[in-house]
C-alpha cells in the first residue's frame, strides 16, 4: 500500500465515522423527538382524561341537583296541598263545632255545615243528594262527614253516637248506593262524585 492509498484509506475512515456520527447523532436527536412527541402526546391524554372526568363528574352533580330541586318542588307542593287541606278540616272543623254548639237536630246549623262541605268539595253534597236520592239525612250527613275525611271516632263524637251504629250506617249506605261492602265510602265519593 503507497502513502496515498493510505491517505484515501483514512480519508474514508474519517468519512465513514463522520458518517456514522451524523446517523448516530440522527438517530439520538429522533430519539429525543420521538420521546418529546410521546411525553406530549401521554399529557394531552391525561388532559382529556382529566377534563372528560370532571365533565362527567360535573354533569351528575347537575342531574343530582335537578333530581333535588324537582323533590323539593313536590314536597313543596305536598306541603302546600296539606296546609289547604288542614285549613279546610279546620273550616269543616269550626264548622261542626257551631253544629254542635247550637244543637244536633238544628237543621239551619246543618245547612251551614252543608255550605261549608260544598264551598271545599265543589257540589257535593247536591250531586250526592241528586245521584242518590234514597240516602236519608242521617245518610247524607254521614256520608259528608267521610268526604271531609273524619275518622270513625270523630264522626261518633260530632253525631253523639258510638262507632259500632257508624259502621252499621256505613253498611247501609253502601247497600242504598249499589257498592261492594269492601270499598270505602270516600273512595266511592272520589271516584264518582268529584
Amino acid at each position: 500500500m503507497s502513502i496515498g492509498d493510505n491517505k484515501i484509506h483514512l480519508l474514508f475512515t474519517w468519512i465513514n465515522n463522520i458518517t456514522h456520527r451524523i446517523q448516530y447523532a440522527l438517530l439520538n436527536e429522533t430519539y429525543w423527538q420521538m420521546l418529546v412527541i410521546l411525553l406530549v402526546f401521554i399529557i394531552i391524554a391525561i388532559s382529556l382524561i382529566v377534563y372528560f372526568s370532571f365533565k362527567k363528574e360535573r354533569n351528575k352533580i347537575k342531574k343530582e341537583e335537578l333530581f333535588l330541586h324537582d323533590k323539593a318542588d313536590v314536597i313543596h307542593k305536598k306541603e302546600q296541598d296539606l296546609t289547604r287541606q288542614i285549613m279546610h278540616n279546620l273550616q269543616i272543623m269550626n264548622m261542626v263545632g257551631n253544629v254542635r254548639s247550637r244543637s244536633f237536630n238544628n237543621k239551619e246549623a246543618w245547612d251551614e255545615f252543608y255550605n261549608t262541605l260544598d264551598s271545599i268539595y265543589p257540589a257535593f253534597v247536591e250531586k250526592l243528594t241528586t245521584s242518590f236520592p234514597i240516602l236519608t239525612e242521617k245518610d247524607i250527613l254521614l256520608c259528608c262527614l267521610e268526604k271531609a275525611q273524619f275518622t270513625t271516632g270523630e264522626i261518633a263524637f260530632i253525631l253523639q253516637i258510638q262507632p259500632s251504629t257508624i259502621y252499621m250506617r256505613r253498611t247501609a249506605i253502601r247497600k242504598k248506593v249499589g257498592i261492594d261492602k269492601s270499598q270505602s265510602l270516600s273512595d266511592f265519593f272520589e271516584q264518582n262524585l268529584s
